[in-house]
């Protein structure tokens, strides 16, 4: 059965069981059926076969149910969105035969499920595609992979899984270019990326928070992407490295590596709080966190702190010394030069202020970290 119009608005759809779903604000005699969610909310559902028309946009968002995909259709004047789960095989199917499609024809999308003949207890599903009466077979293949990266074996949880996030992120940059907010590939792209399973039309990317602190985390490499969902290695000021989700760390749901106690105790050392310490996390923040007022100042210098000083608030401490007094804090020699060992001392906010770039009278140019 073909799809019905509602209207001249966009139609969202979502996919269940092999069906096309919509969901509609009242009960409609002999269209709908009601059901009643894990949540208690009652649904009246319209379901539908297939839908037939152009592909005119493709985006991800991400809600409390994870990652998923939008699918833009167009059938004349009407738009249709599609809600697919970015990790489910209703999308792996359709992105491994996307390269294939031609956006400018008509497209017919068939999602469908069916048991395991192997385990009755589970399902098999897909989405199958037609253009031109013939059915579009998938550019990625077990015999012809084109560069798309295999599903491994990890362990989660004490069990072996397979993971697909390699897989996943590969798939999602080649819809993006082709069918995303990126321009579109020219034809000479198109061909490469066929035949280049290296071409960078195909390449995963993610923006870069190596540097970047969030409370007392900063970040200092990627570590992996899983269901669509990029984590960091990050450093927290305890001492401990944590793996944390980047969105989790961006909208402050995180502020430590929550195995510490920087909140109620002293760390082991006994030196959180103390003016040493508060020096060393100012330093890391006016040069890693774009957000501190001062990293314009540094950061976006080039200055720097070095690594021996990143991996530890003990090597600093053994470095440059307790402060002998109340008004010392420390300074740079060389104002352009890096935090460490050789281009740091001890001074007096007095003394620092002979040492301002080009003499101007700016306190936030003043080479101190305790503000």
């Amino acid at each position: 059965m073909g799809l019905t119009k509602h209207g001249d608005g966009g139609v969202f759809l979502s996919i269940a069981d092999g069906k096309l779903v919509q969901q509609h604000k009242e009960p409609r005699r002999d269209v709908t059926t009601t059901r009643i969610t894990k949540t208690g909310k009652t649904v009246h559902e319209e379901k539908f076969d297939y839908i037939e028309g152009k592909l005119f946009s493709l985006k991800t968002k991400e809600n409390d149910y994870g990652k998923q995909y939008i699918l833009g259709v167009q059938d004349g004047d009407d738009k249709f969105y599609i809600n697919i789960s970015y990790s489910s095989r209703y999308a792996t199917s359709f992105l491994k035969a996307l390269p294939n499609i031609d956006a400018s024809k008509p497209v017919k999308l068939m999602p469908w499920s069916m048991t395991d003949k192997n385990d009755a207890t589970k399902k098999i599903t897909g989405i199958t595609m037609w253009q031109d009466g013939e059915k579009i077979a998938p550019f990625y293949t077990k015999e012809a992979p084109n560069g798309l990266p295999e599903m491994v074996q990890v362990k989660l949880k004490g069990k072996m899984q397979w993971d697909s996030t390699d897989m996943d992120a590969f798939l999602e940059a080649m819809a993006m270019k082709k069918f995303g907010e990126d321009e579109q590939p020219t034809q000479d792209q198109e061909s490469s990326a066929k035949t280049d399973p290296f071409c960078s039309l195909y390449m995963p990317t993610r923006i870069n928070i190596v540097g970047n602190v969030y409370g007392r985390l900063m970040v200092i490499e990627y570590s992996h992407t899983h269901k669509g969902f990029a984590h960091w290695r990050c450093q927290c000021d305890c001492g401990n490295i944590a793996i944390k989700l980047g969105h989790h760390l961006k909208n402050g749901n995180i502020k430590g590596c929550g195995q510490c106690t920087l909140v109620s105790k002293n760390l082991k050392h006994g030196f959180y709080g103390t003016k040493e310490y508060r020096a060393w996390h100012n330093i890391k923040r006016r040069c890693y966190d774009k957000n501190s007022r001062q990293f314009k100042w540094y950061g976006a210098r080039g200055i720097s702190v070095c690594d021996r000083w990143l991996e530890s608030f003990l090597n600093f401490l053994s470095d440059v010394g307790m402060a002998p007094s109340e008004k010392h804090s420390i300074a740079r020699i060389d104002n352009n030069g890096n935090y460490e060992p050789s281009n740091v001392k001890l001074s007096t906010s007095k003394e620092q202020n002979n040492n301002r770039r080009n003499n101007i009278k700016n306190k936030h140019q003043w080479d101190h970290v305790l503000e």
